[in-house]
């Protein structure tokens, strides 16, 4: 069957990027990757279906299904949102579950637009649609004003880095097209995001469902002089985030070309690459040249981000799934310690001291929480403290990796200062973050392994039964580490350490000199106690090598 575009007569045109023969320089169009965010109900899919339909974005066909399905189960001769929510549990439900993707483009710009659910329990997702974006669509609902909700949609978009805005006022229609709550709601929304690093932020009055102020202008709304939300969005100037200058391969697989040559796959997460560049592979630290570049099946004399690309280097080196190729002179941190932005988006709360796998680029490892430093409450945004993240909770923490990564802060690089926490168990993603400080680590001699290795002691302060210590040293040994569990109320090791009463708790000094000899042999050490480690404890193992959990 032929599709058909839909054409605007206005403009002269189809602007559909489905139609064919498109000229070189119209695809040569800036690219802008929005996400529309918001609460429950809020209109966000019903505002997507009607911007692409006003836009002329849509298929004849499309328009026709979603037609008799609306006049056949939802009464109304056109729901708009069923051009977004594609799911049959979405439209049984009427209700946005998956982040739904759409490509379309004017003829100022192109457009790749995530569609994200507004229900706190399916936060894991708009957190996935927010990721890459550059201009967040915030909904609010005329009736029901800025929510929690809305709140932790706009705060979490400024943690991904989005720093413009753009605040639609929906359902105005039912507010009776009042200036006065258009402005209060301006005002509720300045008054929590005054803190949020945005460099942008507009607001504007829209009726998704007529279409006002979607694509032209609303005559409805004589009091609102600004542009209608598409007018806005092709105007505004969104200067270029990809970061060209560090150079940031994650090597995704090795591939044999022939049967003696190998290349090496993998998304640009940042930077250039010209053949004939000098590279270094991390973490071996070998080097090389780049002797060719595909992408896809064209050759090609450099590449950029964010293209997936084939590496073929003039030497056969060992590199696999997890290696990272940079630049000798511009290589992220080894770190092992990290500051991060958490948001938890597993039902099971947050467990500090359990291992957790982490996901950082391609690369699998282990980690667990050493301390929530704060939680965030989400009416007023005040730091708290915290003993755990429930559900869809924010907070910052400091996270211990079992082996080396090399990482970014994510100001810097969002690619390589973004991670992931998967539960080992069930396979459950746990938590989304975003590295805030590294603490860099010395460089392993290039070409091979540290020339010794040092162990690191985990001191848990917890209950009589001893259930964290245990867990966490059964944790450390799955990950391949060699470990040794002291208990601090043992009264061998208060025998062996010559304490006089051996009923009472070993020394936090003493039992600090016999970590720092187990661990100067590359092996870790978990010790419960009751008591936590004092300053002349800390001195001895050392501040880099103590990891206290309490």
């Amino acid at each position: 069957m032929t599709r058909t575009v839909r054409w605007n007569s206005r403009r002269g045109k189809g602007i559909s990027d489905m139609e064919s023969g498109i000229p070189e320089k119209i695809e040569k169009r800036d690219l802008m990757r929005l996400v529309i965010i918001g609460s429950v109900d809020d209109g966000k899919s019903t505002l997507l279906g009607r911007l692409l339909y006003d836009a002329q974005a849509l298929f004849e066909d499309q328009i026709q299904s979603v037609q008799d399905y609306s006049q056949k189960n939802r009464e109304q001769e056109i729901d708009f949102s069923l051009f977004s929510d594609g799911l049959k549990t979405e439209r049984e439900q009427g209700i946005t579950i998956d982040v739904a993707y759409r490509y379309f483009s004017t003829i100022s710009r192109r457009y790749i637009i995530a569609d994200t659910p507004g229900h706190e329990q399916y936060t894991r997702n708009m957190v996935t649609g927010a990721s890459l974006a550059t201009v967040a669509v915030i909904l609010v609902d005329a009736t029901h004003g800025v929510m929690t909700q809305t709140r932790r949609h706009s705060f979490l978009s400024s943690l991904l880095g989005i720093r413009h805005v753009v605040v639609t006022v929906n359902k105005m229609d039912l507010a009776g097209f009042r200036k006065d709550v258009f402005d209060q709601i301006v005002k509720d929304f300045l008054a929590f995001s005054e803190k949020f690093p945005l460099e942008s932020v507009r607001f504007i009055p829209v009726c998704a469902l007529n279409g006002d102020n979607i694509a032209n202008r609303s005559r409805v709304m004589p009091w609102y002089a600004g542009p209608s939300l598409l007018g806005y969005l092709d105007s505004l100037h969104v200067p270029a985030e990809r970061n060209l200058i560090d150079l940031r391969l994650p090597v995704q697989m090795a591939k044999w070309a022939g049967r003696t040559r190998r290349g090496y796959l993998g998304s640009l997460a940042s930077g250039i690459l010209r053949k004939g560049d000098e590279i270094l592979v991390l973490p071996s630290g070998k080097k090389s040249h780049v002797e060719k570049i595909f992408v896809g099946m064209e050759e090609r004399s450099y590449t950029f981000a964010p293209q997936a690309v084939s590496v073929y280097l003039a030497d056969e080196l060992d590199i696999g799934r997890g290696d990272m190729i940079v630049r000798e002179t511009n290589i992220p941190c080894r770190v092992q310690k990290i500051e991060a932005i958490l948001v938890w988006l597993d039902e099971q709360p947050l467990q500090p001291g359990r291992i957790y796998t982490v996901k950082h680029t391609t690369r699998l490892g282990r980690g667990s929480v050493l301390k929530i430093r704060y939680c965030f409450e989400m009416t007023s945004f005040h730091r708290h403290p915290a003993a755990s993240l429930a559900l869809n909770q924010i907070g910052k923490v400091v996270l211990n990796l079992l082996n080396p990564f090399f990482m970014d802060e994510y100001t810097k690089n969002r690619q390589t200062g973004s991670f992931i926490l998967i539960d080992p168990v069930s396979n459950q993603t746990c938590a989304a973050g975003m590295v805030t400080r590294c603490t860099a680590i010395p460089e392993e001699p290039a070409g091979g392994k540290a020339a010794s290795v040092h162990g690191e002691t985990y001191w848990v302060v917890g209950r009589p039964d001893g259930e964290p210590a245990s867990t966490l040293t059964r944790d450390l040994r799955d990950a391949g580490r060699a470990v040794v569990s002291l208990d601090a109320d043992a009264e061998l090791l208060a025998g062996m350490l010559r304490v006089p009463d051996p009923s009472e708790n070993v020394p936090p000094v003493a039992l600090a000199h016999l970590c720092r000899l187990i661990n100067d042999s590359g092996v870790a050490v978990v010790v419960r106690s009751v008591s936590v480690p004092d300053a002349s404890a800390r001195v001895v193992i050392g501040e880099t090598h103590l990891f206290v959990i309490q």
